[in-house]
């Protein structure tokens, strides 16, 4: 890839922001009951707990009085958890007749799968509601009656001592608000403390101060602000602090801001360790639970450079993967270590040479197979157009099959999942049917996960770094990743849930996902030290292990967005700023192909917490 020139760098964050449903159609006695959802906002993030929750009462209240010369004010606006309250101000009972009201109705409700939550749809309604439900008596001299409006709407009254006197409730949106916290986890030496930053957005009208609280259930450990409570929008820091005999690693730590009227809570790990923390060691990946231990090994993998060094030239059970791949296929690929060898057909080199393909496929009954490395790729890699593509994988899947059914076939492999290569699918889907008359077979896919500028060189000679534009397309550009967006998780996270997306939508959902190639591409010099990929190296491991979502993953594997995944690369050369072409090394490599050590990228990938 072409080398951009040096920029500053902007802090990175994890977002964790957890948007609450907007309005919820309840209280059935006054509503209709209708799957009605008014500016309902999705959950930005799959690996939390859970929606924030309605909770607590409300702090304030909008007050109304019945005088002798009628209500005052007549016409009040308040959110839907604020109550109203009326005052009878005169000597006798007053009623409150509920006249014709509206409702905002969003129709239809539909399944936002990307984030696990309902969304209005497209289209809306007023729908007008006939009911004197919920007025009621308001006693004489001083008596009160108190009510509060769920659904957003208009909402006109009169007393029925007078018809004139007429009065009118608006319920707006309430005010709503995010919690973002920076960094999602972190290690911290027993006895010592550590901070988080906080920072809450507002998301609706007049936002009120929110009261800020951080609870642990395993207890140990004790926080304090630097500011509480915190208007939207508006930062503070939170400060966690372990006790000498705090319970040893993960504390997940509830954060919760309350308004008095809304609830938000999200989740942060705090990892206690009975050492010094080093500056490499960066955010602990927590226990996943079902696949602990050696269970999920078999999901971590590598990309290995063969001409850089054999397998096993390498110590590469240090590292405790799985499986791994190097671009070819073999007839006795290396197992050391007990690891899986996955085979790939270059599309870029058709037709291959079909005996020794015959060969490596009787020889590796069931194993998996590739088709293509970034065909969506010019000049560097396989660089098929999707109607190329769609016809030499039909003839590649084929000839596997056709020597071992029990064969596994993933087409795909390109650089990154985004909106202009998720086209570039579509294409090949497409031609794949017009030429077959049938669906393109995948018992697999498989899609490498970098983050990389998109712009074609043809218009932008000085500023087409990245991955270019997907062969045979004609645009100019698609996703602008800056330089420092290399090690972006929130980007990360978004292009598996666009893949997995596309995958459902072309009816792919039940086969497996594998990020066959990722990592940081940029080199120290722009930035990106060992600490910082080892952060994200470890923030992508935490994803990966726990993403799920029924109505996108695959169900077989408990609704997992993805199966397995490979680290680039076990032995790449660091990046030489002295180099002036394409292939100049890249970051993270795993050993040290001149020594075979073990790097600092090695020892954090085998020591990863609790794996």
């Amino acid at each position: 890839m072409n080398r951009p020139s040096n920029l500053p760098y902007p802090l990175r964050r994890a977002h964790l922001g957890l948007l609450l449903p907007g309005v919820i159609a309840c209280a059935a006695a006054l509503f209709i009951l209708a799957p009605a959802v008014s500016g309902r906002e999705p959950v930005t993030s799959q690996t939390e707990s859970g929606a924030a929750q309605l909770d607590g009462e409300a702090t304030a209240t909008v007050k109304v009085n019945i005088t002798q010369g009628g209500l005052n004010p007549r016409v009040i606006t308040t959110s839907t958890c604020v109550p109203v309250e009326w005052t009878n101000l005169t000597g006798v009972d007053q009623r409150i007749v509920a006249g014709t009201y509206s409702v905002r109705i969003y129709l239809p409700v539909v399944v936002r799968s990307t984030a696990r939550s309902n969304a209005a749809g497209d289209g809306s309604t007023t729908q007008d509601v006939n009911t004197s439900d919920w007025g009621g008596l308001v006693p004489a001299n001083g008596g009160t009656l108190r009510r509060t409006f769920p659904m957003v709407g208009t909402y006109p009254y009169y007393l029925a001592s007078d018809p004139n006197l007429r009065g009118t409730i608006r319920v707006m949106k309430l005010s709503n608000f995010s919690l973002e916290v920076t960094p999602e986890s972190q290690m911290v030496r027993r006895g010592d403390q550590v901070s988080f930053q906080v920072r809450l957005v507002a998301r609706g009208l007049q936002p009120s101060d929110v009261t800020l609280s951080a609870s642990d259930a395993r207890g140990g450990t004790s926080s304090s602000w630097s500011a509480n409570p915190v208007r939207p929008t508006g930062s503070t820091t939170l400060r966690v602090a372990t006790s000498g005999s705090a319970p040893l690693g993960a504390h997940r730590l509830t954060i919760t801001g309350d308004d008095g009227c809304l609830r938000k809570s999200i989740v942060i790990t705090v990892h206690v360790v009975n050492t010094a923390v080093s500056h490499v060691y960066l955010p602990a990946v927590m226990n996943d639970g079902g696949w602990a231990g050696v269970g999920s090994q078999w999901r971590f993998g590598f990309n290995l450079l063969s001409h850089l060094g054999r397998l096993d030239d390498y110590d590469v059970g240090q590292v405790r993967a799985g499986w791994y791949y190097d671009w070819q296929y073999q007839a006795s690929p290396s197992h050391k270590a007990g690891l899986e060898y996955v085979q790939v057909v270059r599309v870029g080199q058709f037709p291959p040479d079909w005996n020794s393909l015959s060969a490596a496929i009787q020889a590796n009954p069931g194993a998996w197979w590739f088709v293509g490395n970034e065909p969506d790729r010019e000049l560097y890699q396989d660089q098929a157009t999707p109607a190329t593509y769609a016809q030499h994988y039909h003839d590649i899947y084929a000839f596997i099959k056709g020597e071992d059914i029990t064969a596994r076939v993933a087409p795909g492999g390109l650089v990154q999942p985004t909106p202009l290569r998720l086209q570039y699918l579509d294409l090949v889907l497409a031609e794949y049917r017009r030429r077959y008359d049938a669906q393109l077979p995948a018992d697999g896919w498989n899609m490498h996960n970098m983050i990389l500028r998109e712009r074609s060189c043809d218009y932008y000679p000085d500023d087409c770094w990245g991955a270019g534009i997907p062969t045979g397309l004609d645009a100019r550009q698609g996703m602008l990743y800056t330089i420092q967006d290399n090690d972006n998780v929130t980007h990360f996270k978004n292009q598996i849930v666009a893949m997995r997306q596309w995958m459902k939508r072309n009816g792919y959902q039940n086969v497996p996902l594998i990020i066959s190639e990722y990592g940081v591409n940029m080199p120290v010099e722009y930035g990106f030290d060992q600490a910082r990929v080892i952060r994200y190296m470890y923030s992508t491991f935490q994803y990966l292990l726990s993403a799920r979502d029924c109505s996108l993953g695959d169900l077989k594997d408990g609704c997992r967005l993805v199966q397995r995944w490979a680290w680039y690369s076990l032995n790449d050369r660091p990046y030489d700023p002295r180099c002036t072409g394409n292939d100049c090394g890249y970051n993270g490599n795993l050993f040290d192909h001149r020594t075979r050590g073990i790097t600092a990228f090695g020892t954090a990938y085998g020591n990863r917490p609790h794996y």
